[in-house]
């Protein structure tokens, strides 16, 4: 018997994700993410996405506001949005290379320095008083 994650994994996420994506959560910094592996076109795509704080009215912290604005109004690593509500969320999203002889530990590694570019964004949320996301 193969080890299931030792084996060439783009193929078997190519036959998997065919139809329908393949979803998963994930917890880091005490945000939930979730993410998706589609196939389009011969090709496997991710798309991650986190909702990591809520941002702060301007009777509560009109500095922080202003300055989660202007800080979050720029090109970055990943897309961090302000949505209705005030909701912070951040949404990266790649193309899964097809190397060949690539394990499930590859494509895992992959998965983490995408969401290692976002650490920089969590930290000046955090400190510009961005209340944390609530479940």
């Amino acid at each position: 018997m193969t080890d299931p994650v030792a084996t060439d994994a783009y193929d078997a996420l190519r036959r998997r994700a065919t139809g329908a994506p393949l979803e998963f959560t994930f917890h880091w910094r005490d945000t939930e993410f979730t993410g998706a592996i589609e196939a389009r076109d011969d090709r496997l795509r991710l798309a991650l996405k986190g909702h990591v704080a809520s941002l702060p009215f301007s009777a509560e912290n009109s500095l922080g506001r202003n300055s989660l604005i202007a800080a979050l109004d720029g090109d970055g690593p990943c897309r961090i949005n302000i949505r209705d509500g005030g909701r912070i969320v951040i949404e990266d999203s790649l193309d899964l290379t097809d190397t060949p002889g690539a394990t499930m530990r590859d494509i895992v590694t992959g998965l983490v320095l995408a969401i290692l570019g976002a650490a920089p964004y969590l930290d000046l949320i955090a400190a510009n008083g961005a209340a944390p996301a609530r479940a």
